[in-house]
């Protein structure tokens, strides 16, 4: 009892002691600014501050985002918490709580990763001496929490998404751990655990982010590799083999007879892309070993927030590296099953990675690479690769060398780490080596022109101005189908009180018609519409006109997309241009397109009751209140509301 006091003491001190220097490692990133997706999902969603506290209110900010079809509610739920209680204009707090649940989320790695070593430990007939701190769970820890792969997760505000979703499914397989080890030694509550892991834990984590419905292939993971499905009763045998069944393979088909048949909810979003679903897979291949390359060597060049540089696959041999990328690959499957009984924890790491990377590195429709998508999928190689290099592979008189080894591999990531915090802390210098590690990035190019132009505006020198401007005009060589650049070179032309190039003008107006029209016009045109309004910009109406109907008349944009130009548009046509009759016409146009959008009728309704024409604006807030099933827009159809009753009182007075 006393030697178990010691180890538990001694392995929590170290464990504090990492966790606090993991803080100090990750301080400096905290007071860098927003960024990238930031800006959409968070300081512009109104909704996430919330000044009178109702269910109404919390819940008209839980289901505000558009990421995801499940609207990651309880993260939305963390911003909200963050902009209500210091508001948008300290991204400090956002970062520090995001930091939080990053140490949180180390803590149910350590949990996890002693629930499995022991696993591992039991099937290789040895255990640690309790003489001293289990350093192979406190490498595996540390590894985890100080990889330069994981700071975008943490530092990159919208990502708390992921990490958030990654601390419930590290809690779900430590709690499916514990009732299968209640299982097989028929201690009582081991289906209590089990159903903690898949009826609580599971939704907890979607609700984060949609990767928590991997959880069941995470546990089938360990269920394979950690655990003898042989053992057990055949009772459980049988409840363990529907709950697969249901949660695993019945998923599973479903998405496979999506892509045959080309289900547009699944697939539909490939009108947005310039790679059809054949070519994602082709360049996953090479994805996943990029991946696994940033994990065992990274460095702070081939890392970063933008990958759209990244080529894509256009065939078996086009670029050559893709054939070898995948037979590597298909050789680690079937090494996972030729290895599984004699060296199953690597088979673990493998499947572990492999299986947290079936969502976002298959055939779903998404962008080709992004480094937060490996933030659970690591915790499967760090811990194959601390067991075996620290427990089974290495003879005894090689044991202290190669523990020293892990030990200066964990302080050289924590330098890596350190100084990729100090360029996140700076946003000029981040954008600076953001550009400077992916040349080829129309995002990174953007940022970097950003990050001029608010120097000039700041400090109007010539150095500044040119810097914005070559950034911008790299950023639209580069870009294919966004007009983010276009817009922002207009803008940094408009503020030395130039006018706006006709090339450019006419340049997005073409990407706007023939593109398919990327989530990213829609607040790249609302930034125009506010420099128009309300800053230097001075477009003429018939131009800011003639760029929203390229994007409203282009019949491959998204409807979503386009359904935010149409309101943003006619909030100018309103305000700016004073013509209702115009803006009436805009969003009748736009409910053509979508006829069920809860959000245009509310604008419609706004519309008319600007204009005087009260019984109009009260059928369009009815159908504004039927199409909100979610009551995603409840309180500003109540606002609304009260703001048309007392037009109606003022006109009859």
């Amino acid at each position: 009892m006393a030697a178990m006091k010691k180890l538990l003491s001694s392995n929590v001190l170290l464990l504090t002691l990492l966790l606090a220097a993991t803080f100090l490692i990750y301080q400096p990133g905290l007071y860098g600014d927003y960024i990238f997706d930031d800006i959409s999902n968070i300081t512009t969603n109104t909704s996430l501050q919330i000044s009178e506290f109702s269910w109404q209110a919390i819940r008209e900010a839980a289901t505000s985002s558009f990421s995801g079809p499940l609207k990651r509610p309880l993260s939305m739920l963390t911003f909200a918490f963050n902009a209500s209680t210091t508001g948008f204009g300290a991204p400090l707090f956002f970062k520090l709580t995001s930091l939080i649940v990053h140490l949180a989320t180390g803590l149910a790695v350590f949990w996890l990763a002693g629930l499995l070593l022991e696993r591992f430990r039991s099937q290789a007939n040895h255990s640690v001496l309790l003489a001293g701190p289990d350093w192979t769970r406190l490498m595996i820890t540390g590894i985890w929490l100080l990889h330069p792969l994981n700071l975008s997760t943490v530092i990159y505000i919208v990502q708390r998404m992921t990490s958030l979703s990654a601390l419930f499914a590290f809690l779900a397989a430590a709690a499916y751990c514990i009732g299968r080890r209640r299982m097989e030694n028929s201690q009582p509550h081991g289906w209590a655990f089990v159903g903690l892991a898949f009826v609580v834990l599971v939704p907890l984590s979607a609700f984060s982010k949609e990767n928590g419905l991997l959880i069941p292939f995470l546990l089938l993971a360990i269920e394979i590799t950690a655990f003898n499905y042989k053992k057990l009763g055949s009772t459980n045998r049988t409840l363990l083999g529907v709950l697969a069944l249901v949660t695993v393979a019945v998923p599973t088909g479903l998405v496979v007879l999506a892509v045959l048949t080309q289900d547009p909810r699944l697939m539909g979003s490939y009108e947005l892309r310039d790679f059809s679903v054949v070519e994602r897979l082709l360049t996953q291949g090479r994805v996943i070993w990029l991946y696994v390359s940033m994990v065992l060597f990274p460095s702070v060049s081939n890392m970063g927030l933008y990958h759209d540089d990244f080529d894509i696959s256009t065939g078996i041999l086009s670029p050559v590296t893709t054939i070898f990328a995948w037979s590597g690959l298909i050789g680690l499957v079937v090494s996972v099953f030729v290895l599984k009984r004699k060296i199953p924890v690597l088979a673990f790491g493998v499947l572990w990675f492999l299986c947290g990377h079936l969502m976002e590195s298959t055939v779903l429709p998404l962008e080709m690479v992004h480094e937060h998508r490996n933030y659970l999928p690591i915790f499967g190689l760090i811990f194959a690769g601390c067991y075996l290099l620290l427990e089974r592979g290495p003879s005894a008189t090689l044991r202290r060398p190669i523990f020293f080894a892990v030990a200066a591999y964990m302080s050289l990531i924590s330098v890596v780490t350190f100084l990729r915090a100090e360029q996140w802390g700076d946003s000029v210098l981040h954008a600076v080596s953001e550009a400077e590690n992916h040349p080829r990035s129309e995002r990174a190019q953007l940022q970097l022109g950003r990050s001029f132009m608010m120097l000039m505006f700041e400090n109007p020198r010539l150095e500044y101005y040119e810097g914005a401007k070559a950034a911008f005009e790299k950023s639209i060589y580069l870009s294919k189908t966004t007009v983010t650049a276009h817009f922002a070179l207009i803008q940094l032309e408009s503020s030395i009180k130039q006018p706006a190039s006709p090339t450019i003008i006419d340049a997005a107006e073409r990407v706007l018609s023939i593109g398919p029209v990327p989530p990213s016009a829609a607040p790249a045109f609302r930034a125009l519409i506010d420099c128009q309004m309300f800053a230097h910009c001075k477009l003429s109406d018939a131009d800011v006109m003639r760029l929203a109907n390229a994007a409203l008349k282009n019949p491959r944009a998204v409807r979503g997309v386009t359904t935010q130009i149409a309101i943003y548009l006619t909030q100018y046509q309103i305000d700016k241009m004073g013509d209702g009759n115009l803006a009436i016409l805009t969003l009748q146009n736009a409910l053509l397109r979508d006829p069920q959008s809860a959000v245009l009728h509310l604008s419609a309704a706004r519309v008319f009751r600007v204009v005087g024409k009260f019984d109009q604006a009260k059928l369009y807030l009815e159908q504004a209140t039927r199409f909100d099933s979610l009551a995603t827009y409840r309180i500003s159809i109540s606002d609304e509301k009260k703001k048309l009753e007392r037009d109606v009182a003022k006109h009859r007075i």
